[in-house]
C-alpha cells in the first residue's frame, strides 16, 4: 500500500477522461491538484491513468539520486512485481 496512491489526485478515472475531453474547467485548480492531473486520462490512453502515473511517479522517485534509498539493482529486480502490483488496485479491471 505504500506507493499504490502515490500524488492521487482525488478524482476517479472516468472523471478524468471526461475532463480531458471538455477543455476550460469551471473552477479553478487548486493545490493539491494540479493542472497536468487534468489530461492523465489523455497521457495513459484512458488505460488505467491513475496506476499508471502511481507506476510512473514511483518509480522516478526510486531512481533519483536526491529520493532514491534502494541500490538501482534492487529498484529494477522489483519492478515489474511492483508495477504488476500496483495496476492490479485499478478496480474497473475487476467489475
Amino acid at each position: 500500500g505504500l506507493v499504490h496512491d502515490v500524488h492521487h489526485p482525488g478524482l476517479t478515472p472516468a472523471f478524468l477522461s471526461k475532463a480531458s475531453m471538455d477543455g476550460e474547467w469551471l473552477s479553478p485548480i487548486t493545490p493539491p491538484l494540479e493542472e497536468a492531473d487534468m489530461e492523465l486520462s489523455l497521457k495513459y490512453n484512458d488505460q488505467s491513468p491513475l496506476e499508471n502515473m502511481h507506476c510512473a511517479i514511483t518509480f522516478q522517485l526510486l531512481t533519483q539520486d536526491r529520493t532514491g534509498f534502494l541500490p538501482k539493482d534492487e529498484v529494477m529486480a522489483m519492478r515489474k512485481p511492483l508495477v504488476r502490483a500496483i495496476l492490479g488496485t485499478d478496480m474497473a479491471k475487476h467489475a
